[in-house]
Parts: structure tokens; C-alpha cells; sequence
């Protein structure tokens, strides 16, 4: 039990309690950047139903061009193939 005694002692002193203090104070810094972010993201805006719906519509038409354009694109190259 001595040479355990010993031995924790000598441990102890290798450890630096402002390191680890510094390392939680970090971690807690960093939870509550985690918080707020996670606060600012669900967030609830009150916008009727009838936005929702034109900015789907709206972001279909939008993907339903960018395929056109990809579709026009490839075709063309494999036309010049």
C-alpha cells in the first residue's frame, strides 16, 4: 500500500490542475456557442402557409431549369462525341 501511495504522489504532481481547469472552462465556453447556435436555428418565423408554398413552387421551377440546362449541356457533348 506504501509503494501505491508512493507512486499516486508522484502522479498527482505531474498533473496540472490550471490545465484541466482551462480545458473545462473551454468545453463550457464551446457548449454554450453550441446553445445559441442550436437557439438560433430553431427559431420559428411567423409566415402563413401561402409563403411556404410559393417558395416550394418557386424551388422546384428553379431545380426543374438547372436540370434542363445540366440535360442541354450533356447533350451537347455527347452530340460533339
Amino acid at each position: 500500500m506504501q509503494s501505491g501511495l508512493v507512486a499516486m504522489k508522484k502522479e498527482q504532481k505531474k498533473l496540472n490542475i490550471d490545465k484541466i481547469e482551462n480545458l473545462q472552462d473551454d468545453m463550457e465556453e464551446m457548449l454554450e456557442m453550441n446553445n445559441e447556435v442550436q437557439d438560433a436555428l430553431s427559431r420559428q418565423y411567423d409566415t402563413p402557409d401561402v409563403c411556404f408554398f410559393y417558395f416550394f413552387q418557386l424551388y422546384f421551377l428553379y431545380k426543374h431549369r438547372l436540370m434542363r440546362q445540366i440535360l442541354k449541356q450533356n447533350l451537347k457533348l455527347w452530340e460533339m462525341n
